[in-house]
């Protein structure tokens, strides 16, 4: 669907592949190979620890990049391991320690010093997609060391963000529901985008708080009920659009 989309609008050539998933495709075959990678890893005792070493030692490997997705399933899988061995219980034991207002002002310090002092051109190391002598200029051999940097900045902003969701049910929580169907959808119109001045102007101006904006417009086209219903017709999946009362 997405590679005639691509082709009808944009003139993309037609490439039929299995090792290379279209662009923000590679999370479904990333997703499955997670599911094979829980088998043995929620088993072990240190599964988190083991597959944190795992992925370090894979950015060495200059055969394991973007075919099969393999890269960024060993870069994520960590994170998907700790997800899966977490619950609320345990979360609420460990924010129970941190003041929410504490929370939120070390998540606005930290958004304040990426917009400062952040460099877009790091990007790439939150990708995970590739080795680390395709990112580094220099020599590879520090690679696991900015892994690990990531790896522990990627953690933080995470649990501040897990510490200001409300545990109350809130209008938009049923949309929780479809967001597989926002993130293989929302594609379309982030290739409108990017294809478009607006991508390259807020890059030229550093404008990326619109970044924010844009997401929210996406937000809203693709909760509209018309567009699930379209949604449930093309992936032949019913999303409980009923349930979803901001789509109303």
């Amino acid at each position: 669907m997405y590679t005639y989309y691509y082709r009808g609008v944009y003139g993309d050539a037609i490439e039929f592949t299995l090792l290379s998933p279209r662009w923000a495709l590679w999370f479904l075959l990333s997703l499955f190979c997670w599911q094979l990678l829980l088998v043995p890893f929620s088993r072990l005792k240190k599964g988190v620890v083991f597959a944190v070493l795992l992925s370090l030692v894979i950015g060495y490997i200059d055969g394991i990049g973007e075919t099969l997705t393999l890269s960024r399933t060993f870069f994520f899988f960590p994170f998907y391991l700790i997800g899966y061995k977490l619950d609320w219980d345990t979360l609420d034991r460990v924010f129970n320690r941190l003041d929410k207002k504490i929370t939120i002002v070390s998540g606005a310090f930290v958004f304040l010093l990426i917009y400062l002092v952040g460099d877009i051109g790091v990007r790439e190391w939150l990708y995970g997609r590739v080795p680390y002598e395709d990112v580094l200029n220099q020599s590879a051999l520090l690679g696991s060391v900015y892994r690990m940097i990531v790896y522990i900045a990627m953690g933080i902003v995470t649990f501040l963000f897990l510490r200001l969701i409300p545990r109350k049910t809130l209008s938009i929580t049923p949309v929780g529901s479809i967001t597989l169907f926002m993130y293989l959808f929302h594609m379309f119109i982030l290739k409108f985008v990017k294809e478009s001045t607006v991508y390259e102007w807020i890059h030229e101006h550093h404008q990326y708080y619109l970044l924010v904006v844009i997401s929210l417009i996406v937000y809203f086209i693709l909760t509209r009920k018309l567009v699930i219903r379209l949604g449930e017709i093309l992936t032949f999946s019913p999303l409980h659009t009923n349930k979803v009362k901001s789509a109303r």
